[in-house]
């Protein structure tokens, strides 16, 4: 099965809300960057998590690119050495940060679930099941 497939599947499936463990807060918006506001239900805890809180430069642990995540909805990555890597959009829907990106010489969509997020971070689970850590570069 097709990667866009099996993604069409996944977001089917947040967006019906067969999600358990996300439930979705807030205004729903066209616009990518207020997409509304998540809640990740932990034991015991219900953190709030705002667009606003993935805005910043990050280090991605699966490749070591610098991902910038602007408001708006926009984002970049440069590859360790500097160099363009891909960009695109983005957007938070029920636990899930769905990616739109452009690299060279492909176009791709991809769901990635949100596992956990701090301040200075956030943890990612993509389709193939790999966890991916996102720290925030402090300027």
């Amino acid at each position: 099965m097709k990667k866009s497939a099996i993604a069409a599947i996944i977001a089917a499936l947040l967006l019906a809300g067969n999600s358990s463990v996300v439930k979705s807060e807030g205004k729903k918006s066209a616009s990518l960057s207020r997409a509304g506001d998540i809640t990740l239900m932990k034991i015991g805890k219900k953190p709030t998590i705002g667009v606003n809180q993935f805005i910043g430069k990050w280090l991605a642990s699966d490749t070591g690119s610098t991902v910038t995540i602007k408001p708006g909805g926009r984002w970049k990555s440069v590859s360790p050495d500097g160099e363009y890597h891909m960009s695109g959009k983005w957007k938070i829907v029920k636990g899930a940060l769905f990616w739109k990106y452009h690299g060279y010489h492909d176009r791709v969509e991809e769901i990635n679930i949100i596992e956990s997020i701090s301040k200075d971070r956030f943890v990612i689970r993509k389709p193939d099941g790999s966890l991916v850590e996102f720290k925030r570069i402090k300027d």
